[in-house]
């Protein structure tokens, strides 16, 4: 033991949060990665699915995803012993822990980057390059919290500024209210910056500032609309704001599509 040298040592290959956030080029594919994370876990079936066949907008007789499971009706003609498998023991467990996990990883990743830009004063080669991959990443956070408030009763609220020490749970309204406020942060910035997002962050299609603050604002218009889960809840929608962020959104002045190519699962 006195022979040896101390095993307290650096490792180049895997570097500390400090250093990683320091590097422009990670900057800037985290900003990518944020994207694809969300699409990927909002696209996922192991969620997705059982939710369509849930409300019956499509069947499945084999349980794939699970998606048999949580949409057969029992003999008495309800789902009453169908409810979520809240459960770490449940085998269709997984159906919860797919949205919860995929929008967590994507926003880290996203609040990563505005901690990069926002609190280190990292500069990604140029203003406008760094803009375009904050504007991006302020997206990917209100998107991430849009999804956690649709999904659970609760989740955590988390931006680069929060401390991983001291997480507190957010009831669903809170974290909608939150994600709200992220989307207006998206279309302040890209209302007030040019660039076109990077073809590698959708695997192909681009967009231009104008139609992320177009996308952002349709976003806060579906998750305002979607957000209720019954009749009281629905008469607390703020309907007029609706309408406002829908009025400046996707379907306004010349109509877009917001999509990206994918690749036979390999990344996509």
């Amino acid at each position: 033991a006195a022979g040896c040298k101390s095993l307290d040592i650096t490792n180049p290959n895997e570097p500390d949060s400090a250093r990683a956030l320091a590097d422009p080029a990670a900057i800037e594919a985290l900003a990518g990665g944020s994207v694809r994370g969300w699409i990927n876990t909002y696209e996922n079936m192991d969620a997705g699915g059982p939710l369509v066949t849930q409300a019956q907008s499509y069947s499945a007789s084999w349980n794939n995803f699970n998606m048999n499971f949580y949409s057969s009706i029992d003999a008495d003609g309800t789902r009453n012993s169908r409810p979520w498998q809240n459960d770490p023991s449940a085998a269709a467990r997984t159906s919860i822990e797919r949205f919860w996990e995929g929008y967590y990883s994507s926003l880290g990743l996203a609040n990563s980057v505005l901690k990069a830009i926002r609190v280190n004063n990292l500069v990604i080669n140029t203003d406008a390059d760094t803009k375009r991959a904050e504007t991006v990443a302020q997206l990917m956070q209100a998107a991430s919290l849009s999804g956690l408030a649709l999904n659970y009763d609760k989740a955590y609220i988390l931006d680069e500024n929060s401390d991983l020490g001291a997480l507190v749970y957010a009831n669903r309204a809170e974290v909608r209210d939150a994600a709200l406020a992220a989307f207006d942060a998206t279309i302040t910035l890209a209302n007030a910056n040019t660039f076109t997002t990077l073809p590698a962050w959708m695997n192909g299609p681009t967009y231009t500032n104008g139609q992320i603050a177009r996308l952002a604002n349709t976003m806060a218009a579906w998750l305002l609309a979607n957000w209720p889960r019954d009749a009281t809840e629905n008469g607390t929608v703020n309907w007029a704001q609706v309408a406002t962020y829908a009025s400046s959104g996707m379907s306004t002045g010349t109509p877009f599509d917001f999509v990206f190519t994918g690749d036979g699962y390999a990344s996509w």
